[in-house]
């Protein structure tokens, strides 16, 4: 299989699945399924078949997920050197790490479709597929391509719109610079006013780390919520190292805790926090994950540490 094919299959079972380890799993078996048992038609293009093979094992990753997590699940962060190394053809590089099709809020809004709805969007919004090449690529008719593409757009509808992706100078890490600043002084006031009226807050521990089963939802829980977690991780024996990124075209920071504040365990313990901000700067969504597998390809002194 070509690079330019296996960052096809890399690309839409990152998309399918929201994780770029199910990604790369499901890539090799793509590449083991067509050197074992290639399509009759070797002459025609190849990607109906990887684009039906991909999203088939990608459906099976996703119901496995859904028999076995622990908790809300939440895409594992990227960094952009992962996405410029695997992601579809080099070509289209630039072009999709602009556009929403790889920005966190898109990956978490499309885990709340359903896999079919997913694979639709994916194919149509961010391969370009045509209706009909859609339909061959799933074995679906086209007027079912259409229904289920007008039900993941109302959902997608219903989420909001996506933030713009930002970059290191924009406002929005002074936002969260100031939000930072609040937790570690305790100013609960301070950090409610720089919360949006809608905050709700998703966590994903993987069943390993303490996070909440449930969104929190509403300023003041919010608030005390993190205020009362940074005093315990202050008052905690060990390091805490913060580090402000873009992940996804999200403002974030990345917590690295060493030593007895790794709490059982002598390597250091990484979390990320990745903010969505509304259009007059006020925090609407924080989505931290601090599944140890989900962070697992994270350098540390990537960036700028948060003052």
């Amino acid at each position: 299989m070509a690079s330019s094919e296996r960052r096809f299959c890399w690309g839409l079972a990152y998309r399918m699945t929201g994780s770029p380890y199910d990604a790369d799993d499901i890539a090799q078996e793509v590449w083991l399924r067509l050197s074992q048992s290639p399509p009759d038609d070797l002459q025609r293009s190849l990607r109906p078949w990887l684009a039906r093979v991909t999203i088939n094992l990608s459906r099976d990753a996703l119901r496995a997920r859904k028999r076995s997590y622990v908790g809300p699940w939440l895409p594992p962060p990227v960094e952009d050197e992962l996405l410029r190394e695997r992601d579809f053809d080099p070509s289209a590089e630039e072009r999709l790490l602009l556009r929403d099709q790889a920005q966190y809020a898109y990956l978490v809004a499309l885990a709340a479709l359903s896999a079919k709805e997913r694979a639709v969007t994916i194919l149509q919004d961010v391969c370009d597929y045509s209706v009909r090449e859609v339909a061959a690529a799933l074995a679906i008719s086209e007027a079912n391509v259409k229904v289920l593409h007008h039900r993941a757009k109302r959902k997608l509808e219903l989420a909001g719109p996506l933030p713009e992706p930002v970059k290191r100078n924009d406002p929005a890490f002074e936002r969260v610079e100031r939000f930072i600043a609040a937790l570690t002084t305790a100013d609960v006031a301070l950090v409610e006013s720089l919360l949006a009226d809608d905050i709700i807050v998703v966590s994903d521990g993987g069943g390993e780390h303490f996070a909440a089963r449930v969104p929190v939802v509403g300023i003041g829980k919010v608030a005390k919520m993190y205020v009362n977690i940074t005093k315990r991780g202050l008052t905690g024996a060990g390091a805490v190292e913060l580090e402000l990124r873009v992940l996804q075209g999200a403002p974030a920071v990345v917590m690295t805790i060493s030593g007895a504040a790794a709490a059982r365990s002598t390597l250091p313990h990484i979390s990320a926090l990745l903010f969505e901000l509304n259009d007059v700067g006020k925090i609407r969504r924080i989505y931290s994950v601090s599944a140890s597998g989900k962070l697992r390809g994270f350098r540390r002194g990537s960036s700028h540490p948060a003052q």
